[in-house]
């Protein structure tokens, strides 16, 4: 299990009308259905690298790492994909990610 530790607060939580859970509660959910649980600050770290729309790639870099997969393809797909002026960003992200799953 995946996790991307960034809240979306509904308009049903923010208006008061319903709440929101931890990250805390939410890990605590899912340990109880696998023993794979990782939590990843996907926007935070890709904040960090100047892009909060690279918070995917992030994701993907842990996703990666956490199958044990070659990375090497993920890059190349990444590269085939992404506009040139958003690649080294994008490799960043990856490598953020892959690193982000100790």
């Amino acid at each position: 299990m995946l996790i991307n530790d960034h809240e979306i607060v509904p308009v049903t939580v923010s208006s008061g009308n319903g709440t929101y859970p931890t990250v805390d509660e939410v890990r605590a959910g899912f340990e109880g259905k696998t023993e794979h649980v990782h939590c990843i600050k996907g926007v935070e770290i890709a904040e960090a690298l100047g892009n909060a729309k690279a918070a995917n790639v992030v994701l993907l870099g842990a996703l990666s790492r956490i199958l044990e997969m070659d990375p090497e393809p993920w890059l190349d797909v990444i590269e085939a994909r992404v506009p040139p002026k958003f690649i080294e960003l994008n490799r960043k992200a990856f490598q953020a990610g892959w690193e982000a799953v100790a």
